[in-house]
């Protein structure tokens, strides 16, 4: 009888034990997001880091723009494409862009080529990528869009406001 309750003692303190430590694991720090970036010597990846400097995520990017407009995201990207993470360090967008800027809160300005286009942060077009270039006007969110010599307004859905027409010079 007592060899049984000795080892109902140690399993008994062995599942505490383990239990205490997945808990200490499994918890997320209150404060996960990314405040900042550097190299690893080890692995060559960015490793993105919380105030805690905990990392939260590690990519092969070479060029980053940390959240400047602090709507949640930052471009990232290779020497030559770029895509969208999260400030939780999850790819939101794939780096395929050979350029991506954050607008505002919900969109993204993309380059392909030498054409432009609008995106939202869950990878949407929402404005082609046909444009020669695209203007914000931040206060009413409506953008300048030219194609071909000709110039046009859009609104952030894409549709056309004032339709293209030739600009005169």
């Amino acid at each position: 009888m007592k060899n049984n309750s000795k080892s109902f003692l140690k399993f008994a303190t062995c599942c505490c034990f383990m239990v205490m430590t997945l808990n200490t694991y499994a918890q997320k720090p209150k404060n996960d997001k990314i405040i900042g970036y550097r190299m690893s010597r080890i692995t060559g990846k960015m490793e993105f880091f919380n105030s805690n400097k905990e990392i939260v995520a590690a990519y092969p990017f070479s060029n980053i723009t940390l959240d400047e407009h602090e709507v949640g995201f930052l471009a990232v990207g290779t020497s030559t494409k770029r895509g969208l993470m999260s400030d939780r360090g999850v790819m939101v967008v794939d780096t395929i862009y050979d350029f991506l800027a954050v607008v505002d809160k919900e969109l993204a300005l993309v380059f392909q080529g030498e054409k432009s286009g609008l995106i939202d942060f869950k990878g949407n077009i929402v404005v082609p990528i046909i444009y020669d270039n695209i203007d914000h006007f931040k206060a009413n969110g409506r953008f300048t869009v030219e194609k071909d010599g000709k110039r046009g307004i859009v609104n952030r859905k894409g549709e056309f406001i004032e339709p293209l027409i030739p600009v005169h010079k």
